[in-house]
């Protein structure tokens, strides 16, 4: 159909250049670095107490890979388990679905999202598909390590995120041990992906789309 595109990343327009035959521009999607920071709250760190806090995007679209990170949780040892918690942000997950505490926060804000990415232990996203994916990158704005997939394009295993194959369930499974045991590890996942949050302000990202969607007009 020849219809001037604009993609939030530069894989999904090298994607659709590939896939579709269109020239495809690429204005990388960005976050408000200003409204996300590291900002832990004392009253969530306090509830948790010695437990980690594995935070869960519950949304139950096929793409967002949730019925992944149930399965692995669910698969992981005993020992672990009773060491853990499960946040989720979200639709309300049902009870029973896990067998270690569960809180469940609900669609939230700013503000709160802050809070809650800032006194998580891990963020746990083993999505399918993403186009861009920006909960990653807000979480390690706000200095939460992250285990997601291939899926998301911004990500190096071991140096900003621990990262697997898509529906690698073992080694999802391995990488939730090792991210909740290894602080040196999840030191040097902090630092990198505050880094990397950094290169991505929505305002550069605003500007870019501004400049290129009057060329394509022009053009």
């Amino acid at each position: 159909m020849k219809i001037k595109t604009i993609a939030v990343s530069n894989n999904l327009a090298d994607l659709l250049t590939t896939s579709y035959k269109t020239h495809a521009q690429a204005v990388e999607n960005g976050i408000d670095i200003n409204s996300l920071y590291p900002d832990p709250d004392e009253v969530l760190l306090s509830s948790k107490g010695n437990n980690k806090a594995i935070l869960l995007l519950s949304r139950k679209d096929y793409r967002k890979g949730l019925d992944i990170a149930i399965r692995v949780i669910n698969i992981t040892s005993s020992d672990l388990l009773r060491k853990i918690e499960i946040w989720t942000c979200g639709e309300k997950l049902e009870n029973g679905i896990f067998n270690t505490k569960v809180r469940n926060f609900g669609w939230v804000g700013i503000d709160d999202l802050r809070k809650i990415l800032s006194s998580a232990d891990v963020l746990f996203y083993p999505t399918r598909h993403e186009g861009f994916g920006l909960l990653p990158l807000e979480a390690m704005a706000c200095g939460c390590p992250v285990i997601t997939t291939q899926a998301v394009p911004y990500v190096t295993d071991s140096e900003n995120a621990l990262v697997t194959e898509v529906k690698d369930i073992e080694k999802l499974k391995i990488k939730l041990r090792e991210i909740l045991s290894n602080k040196s590890l999840c030191d040097r996942l902090k630092q990198n992906g505050l880094i990397t949050a950094k290169n991505y302000n929505i305002k550069e990202s605003q500007m870019k789309f501004s400049k290129t969607l009057n060329q394509l007009l022009s053009s």
